[in-house]
């Protein structure tokens, strides 16, 4: 959930500054919504399956395996739809046009990277609580 919240956030970054039209707003944000929810969706499953069964069960494995699939199928998904959003001639040039006038702006955009990198990547207190 933490790297879709990476991604949420240079996605708005990127759409403000290639200057999305309403249509490819309304495109970045299903395909936003669309991740997030089954991610939501994948999360509640596990820990449903995780209460019922308590030691290994193969037929969980599978349903946890499916559903963390569907997650995936998403992103991907979401990932092309972006492309197509974001590498076009038109905004690329307003994204390079913006680097080369806002300097400053595109540095702490690339400063916070190591930032999320941390978000994304730390373990969360009720990780450390199972351990």
């Amino acid at each position: 959930m933490r790297i879709h919240t990476a991604f949420l956030f240079y996605v708005a970054a990127g759409g403000f500054i290639a200057q999305f039209s309403l249509t490819e707003w309304v495109s970045a944000l299903l395909c936003i919504a669309l991740v997030i929810g089954m991610e939501f969706i994948n999360t509640a499953l596990e820990r449903m399956c995780d209460e019922v069964q308590k030691g290994y069960s193969e037929n969980i494995k599978k349903a946890k395996d499916a559903a963390a699939g569907g997650v995936l199928v998403c992103a991907v998904i979401s990932a092309v739809i972006g492309s197509a959003l974001f590498f076009r001639r038109e905004k690329l040039e307003l994204i390079w046009n913006f680097i080369c006038e806002n300097t400053i702006i595109f540095a702490v955009l690339v400063l916070l990277l190591p930032i999320w990198l941390v978000f994304i990547f730390r373990e969360s207190k009720k990780e450390d609580k199972k351990k």
